[in-house]
């Protein structure tokens, strides 16, 4: 175990929702699969999903983007708590730049956000996304889980592994 630092006060990511946690669980289990040099944590809230992996993997080179600017800031804050601010971060926001899109050049992207839009971002994760590389993605009940599936299929998305608590599903997809 290594220990995280995350004020929460008013973005996502406390680390206590299933969805979290899982995540966590899939970002370990991919840490002991490939090397990240470059993630990105899409909707980082706190920035708890992508700190959790640079400080297991310091190597990676993280990118936080969130819609909420409050969040960025908080997202900001933990880094610096964490010793991980100097690590070649990039903050943006999905509204006002695009300069995180850049063609297969992730070796992982974390998405713990809603159903609908997972569903609009698969094109995104697509184009981003290195091949051979992996999506880890949650926010999605378990009565959604195959119509998710199913959509990412169409895009060379395939499940790797998943963790199911309390109805949350948190699935590891491989991208072919």
């Amino acid at each position: 175990m290594i220990p995280i630092k995350i004020k929460s006060s008013y973005a996502f990511g406390s680390g206590y929702h299933e969805t979290t946690k899982n995540c966590i669980k899939g970002i370990s289990f991919v840490n002991r699969k490939k090397t990240i040099k470059q993630v990105l944590d899409y909707g980082c809230g706190s920035g708890i999903l992508g700190i959790s992996l640079q400080k297991i993997s310091r190597q990676s080179k993280g990118n936080y983007i969130d819609i909420d600017k409050l969040a960025l800031k908080l997202t900001k804050i933990n880094l610096k708590e964490n010793n991980l601010q100097n690590l070649g971060n990039i903050f943006n926001t999905p509204l006002n730049s695009k300069s995180y899109k850049k063609k297969q050049f992730y070796d992982l992207v974390l998405a713990n956000i809603l159903f609908d839009p997972l569903k609009s971002l698969i094109k995104e994760f697509s184009y981003i996304l290195k091949n051979k590389s992996y999506l880890i993605i949650s926010g999605i009940l378990i009565q959604s889980k195959l119509s998710i599936i199913n959509k990412y299929r169409y895009f060379n998305f395939y499940p790797y592994k998943e963790y199911n608590d309390n109805n949350w599903i948190t699935i590891i997809f491989k991208k072919i």
